[in-house]
Parts: C-alpha cells; structure tokens; sequence
C-alpha cells in the first residue's frame, strides 16, 4: 500500500512497477486530476481515493492482507495517524515511514514504524556527496532504482552453501548483512544462516545468473 504525496507518487510507482509488485495508492486526490505521468502507469484498479487515516478505506486497500505499506507524505501528524491505523488493522504489516521533522523521528519508532526514513538526512548527505564526490553521487542514485542499471539485490542462500565462501559462490556479492551488520571485505567470509547477501547486479545479469546463484526466496 502506498501513501504518499503527489509529487511522489511517480517515482514510487515506477519502482514498484519495476519491482513487479502488486501494490494500491491511496490518496484524497481524485483519479481523474492525477498528472499524465502518474495516471499512464497507474489504473483505477490500483488507487483508491479516500481518507488514508481512516479504517474504512485502508481495508478498501486489503490492508489486512498487505505485507508492507509506505506512509510517505509531507505532513508528519498524516503519517502518525496512518501509522497507527495501519498497526491496528494489520500488526504484522511491515511499515515504512517518511519523517519530515527529525525530532518526531523517535515518536514513531515508539509506536511500531519498522523503517523510518528522516528526508532532511537523506536530503543533506545526498547535497553534500553530489558537491563533494560527484562521481559516486551518480553511482549510488543508481543504486537505489530498478529503473536503470546497475540495482543491488538481496539474497538468502540455501543451507547446502553454509560454511562456503562468499567469493567463490556469490562473486558479485558487495555486501553481507549479518546479524545487523554490514560486512564489506568477503575475500575470506563463509556463508552463514539467515544472511542476507547484497548483489550488484543488472537486467543481464539478473536474467542470466540468478538461477545460478544459491539462494532462497526473498
């Protein structure tokens, strides 16, 4: 389920279109005052105008069959509210949440947001590394797209590989996330339970390597 505002919503949707996930937008705006760009990849199947914050619409949404949800608008109280809609209707829901004022940040923490996203802190390192470095600003913007390659990819390897090397089975491996924390240098790491290893990869290689590479559904 996405929320969020306007001038959001075309990026988010592209992604989630990229990421072939099924997904449903919920906003006050009307379907038929959306921008072109936004309407040309979303159908009225796949948005619902009405309140976010009310329960009547977020389970017009299937938000108790929904496994995530981004609460993603400019106004912090919006998002609250949404927040602790969506964690009654589904608690099991993982949600994603923008924080617009740093200082609110802890606050929805408190109350169960999964992920929470500060913009003035994505925004500010963002500015700085493409003043300072902006040779890696336009590397890593790619990074966070499926949109235009390269992508990092996620995935879990199957028990038949633990103990293994992590060079040898998984070469475009960058990055291994273990026990909540990241680990760079893999020129002498073995494979472990419930890692989850981060792939630089792209539509080629995603396409011609992914049934290769020993993993798990994400």
């Amino acid at each position: 389920i996405v929320v969020a505002d306007v001038d959001l919503l075309e990026s988010v949707v592209s992604e989630c279109v990229a990421e072939k996930k099924a997904f449903v937008i919920v906003h006050s705006k009307a379907y038929t005052n959306l921008e072109e760009s936004i309407a040309g990849i979303v159908n009225e199947a796949r948005y619902i105008q009405g309140d976010p914050t009310s329960d009547d619409v977020l389970q017009k949404a299937q938000i108790n069959s929904a496994d995530r949800i981004l609460i993603a608008t400019s106004d912090d109280t919006t998002n609250m509210y949404v927040l602790v809609t969506a964690r009654s209707l589904n608690p099991k829901i993982v949600t994603v949440v923008r924080v617009n004022k740093k200082e609110t940040e802890g606050k929805f923490k408190a109350v169960g947001a999964d992920y929470v996203i500060s913009t003035s802190t994505i925004l500010g390192r963002l500015f700085l590394n493409a003043v300072m470095h902006p040779e890696t600003y336009g590397f890593i913007t790619k990074l966070h797209t499926r949109t235009e390659d390269p992508f990092l990819e996620v995935v879990s390897v199957d028990p038949d590989f633990y103990g293994k090397s992590v060079r040898d089975n998984i070469p475009d491996a960058v990055a291994i996330l273990r026990k909540g924390t990241y680990f760079y240098n893999l020129q002498t790491m073995k494979l472990e339970p419930d890692d989850r290893i981060l792939c630089l990869r792209t539509i080629f290689t995603q396409k011609n390597t992914l049934s290769e590479v020993p993993q798990r559904d994400r």
